[in-house]
């Protein structure tokens, strides 16, 4: 995502689509959440920290004003 960021690709992409950039961000970051749960033992320290930092990021998001209550 660091490459994705400098690289402008969220920009770039939505530039002649119907989404936003800030969409693309956060499914990609929700995307790594789900795949330390996914790929990682249940219980293990790396979905415990997966889970709180999905909280916290969305959060951090709703803070923000850029969650809504119809993402999950």
């Amino acid at each position: 995502m660091i490459e994705r960021m400098k690289s402008n690709y969220y920009l770039d992409e939505c530039e002649n689509r119907s989404f936003e950039a800030k969409d693309m961000f956060i499914a990609d970051m929700m995307l790594i959440f789900n795949n330390c749960r996914t790929f990682n033992q249940k219980g293990s320290e790396i979905v415990k920290s997966a889970n709180r930092l999905t909280n916290e990021f969305r959060q951090k998001m709703t803070n923000y004003g850029l969650w809504s209550s119809n993402k999950r």
